[in-house]
């Protein structure tokens, strides 16, 4: 079966944009939510303690 170069261009266009769609609506809503917890809790290894309050601070989370 050979496919149109328009049919396939608008899969090409189309499947990665509906990928980014989900994870916009879906994913970086949740990921932000266990980013921020986590600043919360201090839950990560104590070796890598200073390396992660220092991103959380960077980035605005709170961490108490």
């Amino acid at each position: 079966m050979k496919v149109s170069f328009p049919v396939a261009l608008t899969a090409f266009i189309a499947v990665p944009l509906a990928i980014q769609v989900v994870s916009a609506v879906a994913v970086l809503p949740a990921l932000e939510k266990a980013t921020t917890e986590q600043c919360k809790t201090h839950d990560w290894p104590a070796h890598q303690h200073a390396a992660h309050m220092d991103f959380c601070t960077s980035n605005g989370y709170p961490t108490n």
